[in-house]
Formats: C-alpha cells, sequence, structure tokens
C-alpha cells in the first residue's frame, strides 16, 4: 500500500523532496550523496510513511543513486521524462522556477498521472553504459588529436595526412630542433 507520493527534484548536489500523504504537503532538501539518501529514508520514517510512490525526472547519472536507494528500501519509483514535465507545468501556467517548486510539480504530475514503476538496470547493463561512456571518450579523444595533427599538417604547408613523407609526433621537427614529443634523453 503506498501511503504518499514524493516529487524529487535532482541537482548534482541536492535533492529537493516534496511529500503528500494524508493531505499533507511537506517539503525538505537533502543532500545528493550517500549520507542525503540515507537521511530522506529516515526521514520518511520520521514522517510515518511506509512506502511512497517517488518520483523524479530522468538526470542520469544524478538521478540513479537515489532512485536505487528507494527502489531498495521498498519503495515504488518512477524516472519521468523532463519534456513531459515541461510540458505538464505549462498547462498549470507555472513560471516560477525553484527547485521547491519544481520538486511540487513532480508530485503533482506523479499523483496525476500515476507513471508506471521504474526497475534498477542489471549489473550487465549499467557496466555496459560505464564502457559506452568510456569508449565514446576515447573516440571524442582520437578525433581531437586527428584534427589537431591535420591542422598541423595545414599550417606547415604539409602533404594530407597519411603519406609517407608526413612529419608525425615522434620525429624531430625540420627546422632542426626536437619536437616535443620526443624523449631527449637519447
Amino acid at each position: 500500500m503506498i501511503d504518499g507520493i514524493l516529487g524529487i527534484d535532482v541537482s548534482k548536489n541536492t535533492l529537493d523532496v516534496s511529500i503528500c500523504s494524508s493531505t499533507k504537503v511537506r517539503t525538505k532538501r537533502f543532500a545528493n550523496s550517500f549520507d542525503g539518501w540515507r537521511h530522506l529514508l529516515d526521514w520518511l520514517i520520521a514522517q510515518k510513511v511506509q512506502r511512497v510512490h517517488a518520483c523524479l525526472e530522468s538526470t542520469g547519472r544524478y538521478s540513479l543513486g537515489i532512485a536505487c536507494a528507494l527502489y531498495e528500501a521498498g519503495h515504488v519509483v518512477s524516472i519521468i521524462n523532463p519534456a513531459q514535465l515541461r510540458d505538464f507545468v505549462r498547462t498549470k501556467l507555472g513560471r516560477n522556477k525553484t527547485d521547491g517548486v519544481d520538486a511540487s510539480h513532480i508530485r503533482e504530475y506523479c499523483e496525476l498521472f500515476k507513471p508506471s514503476p521504474w526497475a534498477p538496470p542489471s549489473e550487465a547493463h549499467r557496466r555496459l553504459g560505464e564502457l559506452q561512456t568510456i569508449r565514446a571518450g576515447i573516440i571524442a579523444g582520437l578525433t581531437e588529436w586527428k584534427n589537431r595533427i591535420e591542422q598541423r599538417h595545414r599550417r606547415r604547408g604539409g602533404s594530407s595526412p597519411g603519406r609517407s613523407d608526413d612529419l608525425t609526433l615522434h620525429e624531430p621537427a625540420r627546422s632542426g630542433r626536437q619536437s616535443h614529443c620526443t624523449d631527449d634523453r637519447q
């Protein structure tokens, strides 16, 4: 049985919450950290709320920790698309943009639409996501270095990259000076 509806506005450092249980609305702010999640769970117990339907926007890594903590504590968790919430707020002609107001809007959205429950990704899916993030970073770095080398060739009036007469990062510069990329301890 659900004892209350909890709206959570997630940011990098804080969680602003708004809960409605037994017709009372309460708000509070917690740190977005392991200790903050524990304080939120303790606060729910102090409010005599055993099980909530918690709703929060999808904010990637910032929302995953609190979502997992609530799920593991036995609460129902829904993660909603920020665009849906934005459109919902527009229908209410909401103009105030504070974290506390956002938490209230998220709670109201949850009360009205009852979004479907979320389950955390399996360990394999989490690891796959981490590996995809690492891969994207490597590809971005590789592209950056390719662009630097190409720009260096254009500035020196050299041939196109990939030809055998190209200046590489490990060859001495043509002016007779050592390249910054060589090891001069030879």
